[in-house]
């Protein structure tokens, strides 16, 4: 599928893509809005999302910084980097608003220069926070200073009632553990039971469409889904590394 989302310029990685299917889109409601929103008002171009091949090779791995406790950097800080966080709920309406858009990125571009000593802290937003678009957000920044122990926390999140923070989850597990649970389009189901992805019609033009594929497949297979990546980790958790 040619689906595709915008994504701003990476602070921390050029994202490798699949040719198969490209757009995280939610299934309804305002996610499904921001989402279209999202794609069509692109400022800086279009990145595969939904379509990645799992590639081989390693650098050092992430290391957790000390100090990852409130007790350890202080009450004030602590509260500072909540506020960064909730600042993140600006991913909504972004495409849309100047404002929020550049809230967004203040926002992500501070927490990332935090490093890994907030991973705490976006773990239990992802966990426990109402707000999809500091959901989604947490994922974004963990996937540039997360280490092994969000993984559990990011395989969680693949059962989020909001399917575009589902797959941002699944991306971001395929891009630090380098595999896939997911068989590619056309593809026969997987030993782990999940049907590929559907793909695109010839008669079909809408962004919105391939939102919708993404939708109804998470919707039927996010248990599953969750399940071949909890079996993964468990089975490869010693060996694999995150750089």
């Amino acid at each position: 599928m040619s689906d595709l989302l915008r994504r701003r310029p990476a602070l921390h990685r050029v994202h490798a893509s699949r040719s198969a299917m490209t757009t995280p889109i939610p299934g309804a409601g305002t996610a499904r809005s921001w989402a279209s929103q999202r794609a069509r008002g692109m400022l800086v171009g279009l990145v595969a999302l939904l379509g990645y091949l799992a590639i081989g090779g390693c650098g050092d791995e992430r290391q957790p910084l000390f100090s990852t406790t409130p007790e350890q950097r202080g009450e004030t800080e602590h509260q500072t980097i909540l506020a960064e966080i909730a600042l993140l709920a600006n991913a909504k309406d972004e495409a849309t608003d100047a404002q929020a858009s550049k809230a967004y990125d203040d926002a992500k571009t501070k927490l990332i220069s935090r490093g890994s000593a907030i991973e705490n802290d976006l773990c239990e937003a992802l966990i426990s926070n109402q707000d999809w678009g500091v959901r989604m957000g947490s994922i974004e920044v963990l996937e540039a200073v997360g280490t092994k122990a969000c993984i559990t926390t990011i395989v969680a999140a693949l059962d989020d009632p909001e399917p575009v923070v589902a797959l941002y989850a699944d991306k971001m597990l395929v891009t630090l553990c380098k595999h896939d649970e997911i068989p590619a389009v056309n593809a026969k189901p997987g030993a782990n039971g999940l049907p590929p992805l559907p793909g695109k019609s010839d008669h079909e033009t809408s962004i919105d469409a391939g939102m919708k594929r993404w939708s109804a497949w998470h919707q039927a297979n996010h248990a599953a889904l969750r399940k071949a990546w909890d079996t993964w980790w468990s089975q490869n958790k010693d060996r694999v590394k995150i750089d």
